[in-house]
């Protein structure tokens, strides 16, 4: 605690001031937070952008981007009061973007679903592998401030363990790589007829992710099956015949062998 202490405002001197100082610290956080949160935002910013003919406000409020972006307002006051060591705040301030980043791909992906194009190109693989980056990168730079070194530093620490982190993200590179072939040889999207027989799946494609692909078989039952292995396996694409406004039926016809006569 004196160590705590002597971070703080250091023009208080005896250690009532300086508890004081915290108090208020956070109080005003507190305050500040509920302000910005439910009077500023709830009340006027998100109420005007439900009022917008776009989606895209709609989606960002949905998915909770303005409320992790709040969590500035009380850093930014307890900043001003010095209560919190630098290390720490920028610390805290990397964690609040890292999620407020999250929120934000997670919109894009949204909206991009609901575009027209979404049923053209899957792209929730890469929205899954930007965020994975985007969480490693940020873990990274939150370490690197709690230690007080540059992420430089880290990085350059990394390269040492790439063994290990090809072992660990083996599968997710394998699903990343197989996504690519999926999205550039066009060889099938979310709606098409799939067989895998290895698999034991028949049916239409409900999801295409990085690490799955789901699969809805006629009996209403849902097979899932990694990306990669599906990929690296046979499998038939019905896209064709449905196109062409063909249709196959299947149907067991039971037939009674004594009542065939000539």
């Amino acid at each position: 605690m004196e160590h705590f202490l002597d971070t703080i405002n250091p023009w208080f001197s005896t250690p009532y001031e300086q508890y004081g100082i915290v108090a208020i610290a956070v109080l005003s956080a507190f305050l500040s937070y509920f302000i910005a949160r439910y009077l500023i935002l709830d009340l006027f910013i998100i109420r005007l952008l439900r009022k917008t003919n776009t989606q895209i406000d709609d989606i960002l409020i949905d998915k909770g981007f303005f409320n992790r972006l709040s969590y500035v307002v009380p850093l930014v006051v307890s900043y001003y009061f010095k209560v919190i060591p630098n290390q720490y705040e920028s610390a805290l301030f990397a964690i609040i973007i890292l999620f407020a980043l999250n929120s934000l791909i997670s919109s894009i992906g949204e909206i991009y679903f609901r575009s027209k194009y979404a049923s053209r190109v899957n792209i929730k693989s890469y929205i899954q592998i930007l965020k994975l980056i985007v969480n490693l990168l940020g873990i990274i730079a939150i370490i690197a401030f709690l230690l007080n070194k540059s992420p430089l530093y880290l990085l350059s620490g990394l390269g040492a363990l790439t063994a290990v982190l090809m072992l660990i993200f083996k599968d997710t590179i394998l699903s990343f790589v197989s996504s690519i072939q999926i999205t550039s040889n066009n060889l099938f999207k979310v709606g098409d007829w799939v067989e895998a027989p290895q698999f034991g799946a028949d049916g239409d494609v409900i999801d295409i992710a990085l690490h799955t692909i789901k699969i809805q078989n006629w009996d209403k039952t849902i097979s899932i099956i990694p990306t990669n292995k599906l990929v690296d396996s046979s499998f038939k694409n019905w896209k064709g015949m449905s196109e062409s406004g063909g249709r196959r039926i299947k149907r067991a016809i039971h037939i009674d062998l004594n009542s065939i006569k000539f």
